[in-house]
């Protein structure tokens, strides 16, 4: 693969971004460590592989020094940390996003390299706070 994405994770979050990829024609390639969730991604028409998303080797299996972005999806700003830093030693132009569900740890996302960190949980209060002020 080359100018592809790699999305680490593929719960909620990693399947709301891997549903709009597929929308938009744009290619990409999930790592998650559930095996259980291959035949979900086959099923949808996606390739997954199966393993480690913090792992150097999996990233390098994903083709990263080829892929244009890669969203850190999973539910834990630890490993989402990790994907970050090894994937910026792996690829310098690559465009990285992660989610969190900590204002306190963005900074860490920032240093570790990531261009945009989405906080989950203020993300979705803003939506529906600013849904409310409406009505």
């Amino acid at each position: 693969m080359e100018n592809h994405i790699i999305i680490c994770g593929f719960g909620r979050v990693g399947r709301k971004v891997a549903a709009v990829l597929k929308e938009h024609n744009i290619q990409f390639v999930i790592i998650d460590s559930n095996p259980e969730t291959k035949d979900l991604a086959e099923e949808l028409g996606y390739k997954l592989l199966t393993g480690d998303a913090t792992s150097e080797k999996m990233l390098l299996s994903a083709d990263i020094d080829k892929a244009k972005g890669l969203v850190a999806a999973m539910d834990n700003d630890a490993k989402n940390l990790f994907v970050v830093i090894t994937s910026r030693k792996l690829n310098k132009s690559l465009f990285i996003c992660t989610r969190t569900r900590d204002d306190m740890v963005i900074d860490k996302f920032r240093e570790a390299g990531a261009n945009f960190i989405v906080n989950v949980l203020r993300s979705a209060t803003d939506e529906i706070l600013s849904e409310l002020s409406k009505g």
